[in-house]
């Protein structure tokens, strides 16, 4: 009973401070991308609250990896801790998340746009993008979304010098397309595109778990077949006697699994996910219709289930056969 309490103590101690350290690295994330040289940075409280609640589901996403690995380190009481365990699951996808979700109905609009547009590109300082180099002679017009630049160097012309341009700065400009999501291409230079990346990941998560909530109940269990798929390594905590090898299988199974959820949503994958659609709705896309118009992802659904369940099966018979060749 003493190591139950500890795991649901643990659990939520994994939460909150999650929860803290996101919003902390949400905020530096989209200070970085907004910050624009020779202007400093003025917020309100209402940016921790707003990343506290952008970044619970993120939160609550990583309680149940976290907890594996710190149970892998605690074996004892197997049957009360696959309980505990299958209980924290169920606590976590089908309350804390949905809950944590909903919480984004109190969030001011456009809050994030607002933040990273609140500074003004300035002049004085010289800019690149796209192979052109700047000299920027007035402070960004925000109203009319524009500037006025020297344009002192293009790579594509070598002759072309001296030149006063207006340089657009709306979201469909050239600057902010080649160094999108930061506001300023001096910031883009330093930090680059890495933290870009590794934030995607986490928003298709969030995107796809806002849509699976919006979409009903049924949207949403389809949704936790994801949950199904990383809480399976649960299965290979005793497999091997090596508890780094039980670790690492655990972490693979666990990030594989989020990498595979996160690519199926990007174009790269697009030829096979069409595959898979055509496979479960059809060539003509006529079955499974409520699906279909609930934006389900059965696809995903179907293959996130089988290999969580394949994964459960094999972690059961791997732990079988190795309690009885030591019993």
């Amino acid at each position: 009973m003493k190591r139950v309490l500890t795991m649901l103590m643990n659990f939520l101690i994994i939460l909150f401070i999650g929860l803290f350290i996101g919003a902390f690295i949400h905020i530096q994330y989209i200070t970085s991308i907004s910050m624009v040289a020779g202007k400093s940075m003025d917020y309100s409280s209402s940016i921790i609250w707003y990343s506290l609640i952008e970044n619970a589901p993120i939160a609550a996403l990583i309680t149940i990896p976290a907890i594996l690995l710190w149970k892998i380190r605690h074996l004892e009481n197997p049957l009360a801790s696959a309980l505990t365990f299958v209980f924290l699951c169920l606590l976590c996808w089908l309350i804390i998340l949905p809950l944590s979700i909903s919480l984004r109905k109190f969030l001011p609009e456009e809050m994030e746009e607002k933040i990273s547009r609140q500074n003004q590109l300035s002049q004085g300082y010289f800019r690149t993008f796209n192979d052109k180099y700047y000299y920027f002679l007035s402070d960004e017009d925000t109203q009319e979304q524009k500037t006025r630049a020297l344009l002192l160097f293009n790579t594509r012309t070598s002759n072309y010098f001296g030149d006063e341009v207006e340089v657009k700065t709306d979201e469909n400009s050239e600057i902010a397309q080649a160094v999108s999501p930061f506001k300023d291409p001096l910031y883009f230079e330093i930090i680059g595109d890495i933290p870009w990346r590794t934030f995607y990941i986490l928003t298709v998560f969030k995107t796809a778990s806002q849509r699976a909530w919006k979409n009903g109940y049924i949207s949403w269990l389809c949704f936790c077949s994801f949950g199904l798929l990383i809480s399976s390594a649960y299965c290979f905590i005793r497999a091997s006697k090596w508890r780094m090898v039980n670790i690492t299988t655990g972490i693979v199974i666990q990030v594989g699994g989020l990498i595979f959820n996160t690519l199926y949503f990007t174009n790269f994958f697009e030829p096979l996910r069409l595959l898979m659609m055509r496979f479960v709705y059809g060539d003509d896309f006529s079955r499974f219709q409520y699906f279909q118009n609930h934006q389900i992802q059965l696809p995903l659904t179907i293959v996130n289930t089988f290999i969580g369940l394949s994964l459960i099966t094999t972690g059961i018979i791997i732990s079988g056969i190795k309690r009885k060749k030591y019993s």
